[in-house]
């Protein structure tokens, strides 16, 4: 039986149940509203800064006049009185994310290049792409095709005359034929005090002992004997270009400059031009720096082809294979008495050449190095098989033409194996002048550019100091067309 106070008492408690449950319904009702405003700031899948706003995307593809990717070039994007900027990655992609919409103005920039400025309009909840290419810095650049003495030293060896050929070409690679004697000055050559490494010799290397370096004057401010020379009638030719891949390369081109430049000259040899090219890369097995490339000493990338734009590839892939010693004359010419030598490995590149390049054509060998060979087993070492070299090349009819980046590298080595064999010398101070220097590289090797001679008298205070196996070391300083270039070079006394 049930009491009025005791049915009061079930309906209260129904009411609070009721009242319990329109809390939790209202609770509830809160949270979902709460969460449906949260996302409706993102509504359209686009960027959100939780508030309401919208932003955008830029997707910035930086590649260079080849189309290879730009790696660490900065993407600073202007808009609305701000900058944000990014670095672009190892694909030459650079993404900023969060950008008012808007009209823009993107600043492209990176050391050796020239800085690049492009617009886009930034649009809300996308992500606007856009492809930017960057043209590198370029400057003039020289190299020496020959050296000699003219006559005989005189006043008891104290007085040498010296006769230089030299190329200039500009940042285009076009040559420069318009310079006169007095854009041209040889500097005296005092050695370095103290001497900071008796293995390299300085002004004249002095035949009995290396690490005597002699100082020497020049007696005239403006070359005697100028002329311009001709070029002649282009000739066809079958190069091999030789690319050092050793660790210390890293030093003397430590941002791949000369893998970029390579395709300059590449790109010229195809089917209309008659010539051929052969890609190769060198480096040896070393304690402390592993060797990268897939073949040691030497690894052929392919064979001799007349479409020198397929080895882009190989070229770029050789970016990250840099390490090992510097097999420089054996990669050339191996011999079995060497202590270094290989077994299976008995045929040098200069053989190498004269038997599969293409018949008809005048043949050379185009190395890229710091030219100094790790292998010697002291200076002496290096000279005598550096003369072995240039014999054999002379031998077989192979030119050597070398190229050297910074003053990093072995005069000495890289001009007497040009000098020796015909072929040509040539320096860049800086990465921003090999792409006109390889650019260059096929009239160069078709000897069909103009080239400039001269003559310099240097003196000694010293008996003796032009002798007989001696050899001078200048550096020419050329005003050209406005831009300073230095030509290195060297002179060996018959």
């Amino acid at each position: 039986m049930f009491t009025e106070q005791g049915v009061a008492g079930r309906q209260n408690s129904r009411t609070v149940r009721r009242s319990n449950t329109r809390a939790h319904v209202c609770a509830l009702a809160g949270l979902l509203m709460s969460i449906t405003g949260c996302w409706s700031g993102v509504s359209g899948g686009g960027d959100g800064d939780g508030d309401g706003d919208v932003t955008g995307t830029l997707a910035a593809t930086v590649v260079d006049e080849f189309g290879a990717p730009v790696a660490g070039a900065e993407v600073a994007v202007s808009l609305g009185g701000s900058i944000e900027s990014d670095m672009t990655n190892g694909e030459g992609v650079a993404t900023l994310t969060g950008l008012t919409p808007g009209d823009a103005s993107i600043e492209v920039s990176l050391d050796t290049f020239q800085t690049r400025t492009v617009d886009a309009t930034i649009v809300a909840n996308q992500t606007v792409a856009i492809d930017v290419e960057l043209l590198r810095n370029k400057q003039a650049v020289g190299g020496v095709f020959t050296t000699s003495v003219i006559g005989s030293p005189a006043e008891n060896g104290r007085v040498v005359t010296i006769e230089v050929q030299v190329v200039v070409v500009d940042q285009e690679s076009r040559p420069i034929d318009t310079l006169t004697s007095s854009d041209f000055i040889l500097p005296d050559c005092t050695p370095t005090t103290p001497d900071t490494d008796p293995n390299v010799s300085e002004c004249v290397r002095v035949q009995a002992d290396a690490t005597v370096d002699r100082s020497y004057t020049v007696d005239s401010l403006s070359a005697e004997a100028f002329q311009l020379v001709p070029g002649g009638a282009e000739a066809d030719y079958a190069a091999v270009l030789m690319l050092d891949q050793s660790g210390s390369i890293a030093a003397t081109d430590p941002t791949d400059a000369r893998l970029f430049s390579a395709k300059s000259f590449l790109q010229t040899v195809d089917a209309a031009s008659g010539d051929s090219v052969l890609l190769t890369a060198f480096a040896g097995v070393g304690s402390h720096i592993p060797v990268k490339i897939p073949a040691t000493p030497l690894w052929y990338t392919g064979t001799f082809v007349s479409d020198g734009a397929s080895y882009f590839d190989e070229l770029d892939a050789l970016v990250d294979k840099t390490g090992g010693t510097t097999p420089l004359y054996r990669v050339l010419f191996p011999e079995a008495e060497d202590p270094a030598a290989e077994p299976g490995f008995m045929e040098g590149l200069i053989d190498n050449v004269v038997a599969n390049a293409p018949s008809g054509l005048r043949k050379a060998i185009v190395v890229f190095t710091d030219g100094t060979d790790s292998e010697c087993l002291s200076l002496d070492d290096c000279r005598a098989k550096r003369q072995r070299v240039i014999a054999k090349a002379n031998a077989a009819d192979v030119s050597l033409f070398t190229i050297g980046l910074s003053t990093g590298i072995d005069f000495e080595a890289l001009g007497e194996l040009a000098g020796g064999t015909d072929g040509i010398f040539l320096f860049a101070s800086n990465a921003e002048q090999l792409i006109p220097l390889y650019g260059s590289l096929g009239k160069l090797l078709s000897r069909s550019l103009p080239t400039y001679t001269m003559r310099w008298t240097v003196r000694s205070d010293t008996d003796g100091t032009f002798a007989s196996g001696h050899s001078v070391f200048g550096s020419l300083q050329i005003d050209g067309g406005g831009t300073p270039v230095t030509v290195p070079f060297i002179v060996g006394i018959p």
